[in-house]
């Protein structure tokens, strides 16, 4: 049974940090899960648990994929924009194939005559691809989207996408000199990889995961970021604050940690823990200037649920909405409720707060769900390993995937950032290569953002 378990947990956190459906992982991806099962029983024993992500919702709070696959934030003051036909301007169209030279009358009387061997026929250049790994959103208009082009991207071949007119068309900014952490990517010992990009206003922005860089001038320029330690697997930011999840396995310590700093017309400040009650937690939410985090404590004893305010000064802890020993997830619907996915066993329950965590109501959806995105207090887009659905407090219904889609995609993200307006990243098959999907009615039916070829 601990077995069985683990894989379920081990699933889960596939989706939450996209090493796994496709989506890309970080090169040390093997022995960091082996450290994670690792990390994770010693947690069953000894009480921690998993933390809080998502998205952001319409009370000012940020938005922007993962890829790690959990919802994360989207968008700070967040409604994304309205992707339609978008231009990758790195990719430019193959060149025009030239006729042989044809030689004048009196060169070829000239010429020592030979058989024909036929033209020389010009290779095509192979279609550019761009794959959509993270996307965060500040508004209606402006939103950015993390990806690469090949599987060994390096500084080169990293992509961060811009639109400032709700998708209608893409420009591609600067990008970090990193490579996109992937699966298939062969990346030199001790080379800065990321995953994720979030932004908590049209200038201030990171892009991270085994490494951290910053932008002040929204995404023109990047500079690594120092002081936290370990690998970043989460970030949120909203109205001035910053917060990062920083997973310490890489020195040595089981644990994780989360950081604050304030950010604004100067860029981001320095950097300072916060000092929690728990280090068993993955994931870190926002609204407004309010971080929250869920994890277990004990193998016997209900789940707490972690308010941060105060730049990280103040920190109070109540009765979550997980049960002992399951893991958690946390989503900020596009009202600002908040949802919750706690996974335990071979069981997953959905439950929802619109009251900051004082008091949850639990959905009745009765498959395994490995990742949630809140629509709003009523309704809630979840993918349970087969298929995308729209749940309620008392039903569920299967939503078609996007034109254009294979059937039954993976969706490694779902965060929206109003009550209509969300987004996920889909994990496709056969390797055909993810997509950035969007949906403007809360979830019922979603479109392909066109990012370009």
């Amino acid at each position: 049974m601990a077995a069985e378990d683990d894989d379920l947990e081990r699933r889960l956190r596939d989706v939450l940090h996209s090493r796994g459906l496709g989506v890309p992982v970080a090169p040390d991806a093997i022995e960091r899960l082996h450290a994670g099962a690792r990390r994770r029983q010693q947690r069953r024993s000894a009480g921690a648990a998993l933390g809080a992500v998502v998205i952001i919702g319409a009370a000012a709070v940020t938005i922007g994929l993962p890829t790690k696959g959990h919802g994360s934030n989207v968008a700070a003051n967040l409604h994304p924009a309205h992707p339609a036909a978008s231009e990758l301007a790195s990719s430019s169209p193959p060149p025009a194939v030239s006729a042989p030279p044809v030689g004048s009358p009196s060169t070829l009387a000239s010429a020592a005559v030979t058989a024909p061997t036929g033209l020389p026929v010009a290779s095509t250049p192979p279609v550019q691809v761009f794959n959509p790994v993270s996307v965060s959103a500040v508004g209606v208009n402006d939103y950015w989207v993390l990806g690469y082009i090949t599987a060994d991207s390096g500084p080169d071949g990293i992509t961060i996408m811009k639109t400032t007119d709700a998708g209608q068309h893409f420009t591609k900014v600067g990008s970090p000199s990193a490579f996109v952490a992937q699966m298939g990517a062969r990346v030199p010992p001790d080379t800065p990889t990321v995953s994720d990009v979030r932004f908590g206003d049209t200038n201030n922005g990171w892009s991270y995961g085994a490494s951290l860089f910053a932008t002040a001038d929204g995404g023109a320029s990047w500079s690594a970021v120092t002081g936290v330690p370990g690998n970043v697997v989460d970030l949120a930011a909203a109205s001035g604050d910053v917060w990062a999840v920083a997973d310490n396995e890489a020195s040595g310590s089981p644990s994780s940690s989360l950081f604050h700093a304030t950010y604004g017309t100067g860029g981001t400040g320095a950097w300072t823990k916060v000092n929690l009650s728990t280090t068993a937690f993955d994931n870190v939410v926002v609204i407004k200037n309010n971080a929250y985090v869920i994890a277990s404590i004990g193998p016997t004893q209900q789940g707490i649920f972690v308010t941060i305010t105060s730049s990280g000064a103040t920190v109070t802890s109540t009765r979550g909405p997980c049960g002992p020993q399951a893991g958690g997830v946390l989503s900020v619907a596009g009202d600002g409720s908040l949802w919750a996915l706690c996974t335990g066993g071979h069981t997953t329950t959905e439950l929802v707060s619109t009251d900051r965590g004082a008091s949850w109501a639990p959905a009745q959806f009765p498959l395994v769900t490995y990742s949630i995105g809140g629509v709003d207090s009523s309704h809630a887009v979840v993918y349970d390993d087969t298929e995308l659905d729209l749940i309620t407090l008392t039903a569920s219904s299967p939503v078609p995937p996007a034109p254009g889609s294979v059937p039954s995609p993976a969706a490694s993200f779902i965060g929206f950032t109003t009550t209509n307006i969300g987004f996920l990243i889909a994990s496709m098959q056969n390797s055909t290569p993810p997509q950035l999907w969007r949906t403007t009615d809360g979830g019922h039916t979603w479109t392909v953002v066109n990012l370009g070829s």
